[in-house]
């Protein structure tokens, strides 16, 4: 050290005291704190039999030494004696036989509450569910589909954000990922049938969302990659929507009055998570059934309606 450097000095610390003691902490300490419980049991049981050993011998003063003491100071400190005796007593049954029986009254309650807790949380993670949302997460799925390795799904009556994802489909696509989507069918009555239940007043808005979604992906699947997507229609009730990719799934359902995107969607990951599983059921039930699109048609179509 300089000699024009100085370090204050704590007028209350201990000369004694190794000055590297606080920079290398105690690794027991965590464990001796831990058993402060104990010790403090042992301090009060100690207290314990010290009043009842003083009660005693306060009671006892008075009798053995009746004709020396003064009898009021005999009668007090008798008096005395009589106090301590049953706070000692009292405080030593509770700290052997009572504090034991609380301790492990709380023990078991804790055991039981956690073990329900736990098992909870464990019933969520079989299910996959990993986070809930409040409407359709744009953002998210969009980051996620750029970063697919091997399969998109999607599964809606149409697709309101098919814009906001073309680039990180094309992306996936071009990496060899397969892509599956299934849309309704605008030919069917479900489709007429979700439309009452939005409450529009075009009666057509599903179908031309359904037809503005086949011409847009007409327009960016182009013929490098058209081998790696699918497109179906299916014909059955709608009740929820998929959007998918490896073992991540946003699962949302359809509500009365409002559009699916506009509700909570819940998060599953992982491949065996059984409310992921089922979702992958009906999806693969629908698509079985469901009517393919030849999508290099539609997009031959697309450019001579363009042209003239």
């Amino acid at each position: 050290m300089s000699p024009d450097r100085f370090e204050p000095v704590d007028p209350h610390r201990d000369p004694h005291r190794d000055p590297h003691r606080d920079a290398h902490p105690d690794p027991h300490g965590v464990a001796r704190s831990g058993d402060s419980g104990t010790l403090n049991h042992y301090k009060m049981v100690s207290v314990a039999l010290g009043l009842l050993l003083v009660g005693l011998g306060m009671v006892t003063v008075p009798i053995v030494w009746e004709a020396s003491l003064n009898p009021t100071f005999a009668k007090i400190v008798g008096h005395l004696g009589l106090f301590l005796v049953p706070s000692g007593l009292i405080t030593l049954i509770y700290e052997i036989v009572l504090r034991r029986t609380f301790l492990a009254e709380v023990r078991e309650q804790l055991s039981v509450s956690l073990g329900q807790h736990f098992t909870r949380v464990n019933r969520l993670t079989q299910a996959g569910l990993t986070d809930v949302h409040d409407c359709l997460p744009d953002e998210r799925i969009n980051r996620e589909f750029g970063r697919a390795r091997a399969s998109i799904r999607i599964l809606q009556t149409w697709i309101p954000n098919l814009l906001q994802i073309e680039r990180s489909l094309t992306q996936a696509m071009g990496r060899g990922c397969t892509v599956r989507i299934l849309l309704l069918d605008s030919a069917s009555i479900h489709c007429v049938e979700r439309n009452k239940d939005l409450g529009y007043v075009d009666k057509n808005t599903i179908k031309n969302g359904i037809e503005l979604n086949l011409k847009q992906l007409a327009n960016f699947v182009t013929a490098e990659v058209r081998d790696r997507v699918e497109v179906r229609l299916y014909d059955a009730t709608p009740i929820m929507s998929l959007y998918a990719c490896d073992d991540l799934r946003f699962l949302g359902l359809f509500w009365r009055k409002r559009r699916c995107s506009q509700g909570p969607h819940i998060e599953l990951s992982g491949r065996d998570s059984f409310i992921g599983l089922e979702a992958d059921r009906h999806f693969a039930d629908l698509w079985d059934t469901a009517k393919p699109i030849d999508v290099a048609a539609l997009a031959a179509d697309t450019a001579v309606k363009s042209v003239s």
